[in-house]
């Protein structure tokens, strides 16, 4: 598959930019069998719990009853047989990812948060409950996964105001996952050897790069 990021107002092919009137060029490029992949958007979640999981009616209207869908937003979830949860998420960018798969025969649509999941996983072969910080470009990203779902995202641009918030209020004194690449930033504004130690480095955006890069 040929794979295409889209960040916020640009697509990204093979390492060239391309902008919404240069959509049929891209397309022909890419061919039939495209894979998309949303950066710099935030997911939403929303968590029902004690549903009738077994009726795809109610899962269809707990959908509905919790988001607000337009036109650009992607819906997906994910039905918990053993908690009775239902993981429902929605993220923007529907527009531009039609745009790309309009002539596609096979497709797949993908955030980054869940590239970041199944890289965990399988390169690092983290099964736990954990937290993960990246920085890819200009975005940072946190994740919270819980029985191997997403529980928590946030995405924020990378400015250093924004990264002590969230070495405040997510790192210190937590257990996380950090890509290796923010190791000097945050060793310069956690000066508290206890809470440093409960951060485990890892070399998280090679592996994301290369699971993007692959396909």
């Amino acid at each position: 598959m040929n794979t295409v990021i889209i960040e916020k107002n640009k697509y990204v092919y093979k390492g060239k930019i391309y902008e919404d009137k240069e959509i049929e060029g891209l397309i022909k490029k890419c061919g039939k069998n495209i894979k998309v992949v949303i950066l710099a958007e935030n997911p939403l979640i929303k968590i029902c719990e004690n549903i009738d999981l077994k009726n795809r009616k109610n899962v269809e209207i707990n959908i509905l009853s919790n988001l607000i869908i337009d036109d650009d937003t992607l819906v997906d979830y994910i039905v918990d047989k053993k908690f009775k949860k239902l993981y429902i998420y929605s993220i923007k960018q529907g527009i531009k990812v039609r745009k790309v798969l309009m002539r596609a025969d096979k497709m797949v649509v993908e955030p980054i948060q869940y590239i970041l999941i199944s890289t965990i996983k399988k390169r690092f072969k983290v099964k736990g409950d954990y937290k993960a910080l990246i920085k890819i470009n200009n975005y940072l990203y946190l994740i919270h996964v819980q029985n191997r779902k997403l529980v928590y995202s946030k995405t924020l641009e990378e400015k250093e105001d924004e990264l002590v918030k969230l070495i405040q209020q997510d790192l210190v004194g937590k257990s996380m996952l950090v890509d290796i690449n923010l190791k000097d930033i945050i060793i310069n504004k956690v000066l508290d050897d206890e809470q440093l130690k409960n951060i485990t480095y890892i070399n998280l955006k090679e592996k994301v790069d290369y699971e993007i890069s692959k396909i």
